[in-house]
């Protein structure tokens, strides 16, 4: 099954939309299959930007049953990526997550990045930028949840 452009290229990953398509699946069962970990990530499926490609050759593995089923991916990190607009800065992001695990490293107490403003909460939604994000201890971070109060500008870091 494999795909060729017009200039005869291989087409390495394509939309959900294409992918149902070519194969045959709705758009929903290809979904299903990525959230229920049907699917690995970065093996049948990974995020270009913000949307969800599926590999065409992968795909043709997977149903040749040569790929295992992976872990489902969580209803959070699709939040996440949702909620970080195209000028978010990347690798300012994943920074703060590299330093959240030296941390943890470093001080033998669990910390994790917390959205000072929560991404989803009843007041307000924020955005998964870097200046949103700091370095919490994990328990600091579940004690808060998605609540929000406007005093924790001042006292992020």
């Amino acid at each position: 099954m494999g795909r060729k452009g017009e200039e005869g290229l291989r087409v390495k990953w394509v939309t959900i939309k294409k992918a149902a398509e070519l194969t045959g699946y709705a758009e929903k069962e290809i979904r299903m299959r990525i959230f229920d970990g049907i699917w690995r990530r970065d093996v049948v499926w990974t995020w270009i930007g913000s949307h969800m490609m599926i590999s065409l050759e992968a795909f043709e593995r997977w149903v040749e049953g040569l790929i295992p089923p992976g872990p489902p991916i969580g209803l959070r990190h699709i939040k996440a990526v949702r909620a970080r607009p195209r000028w978010a800065d990347r690798k300012a992001i994943a920074e703060k997550y590299r330093l959240a695990r030296e941390a943890t490293h470093r001080s033998g107490i669990p910390h994790s990045v917390d959205h000072i403003v929560p991404l989803n909460s009843r007041v307000v939604c924020g955005l998964h930028v870097e200046t949103n994000l700091r370095i919490v201890p994990s328990s600091d971070n579940s004690r808060k949840g998605n609540r929000w109060d406007p005093e924790w500008l001042t006292r992020s870091s």
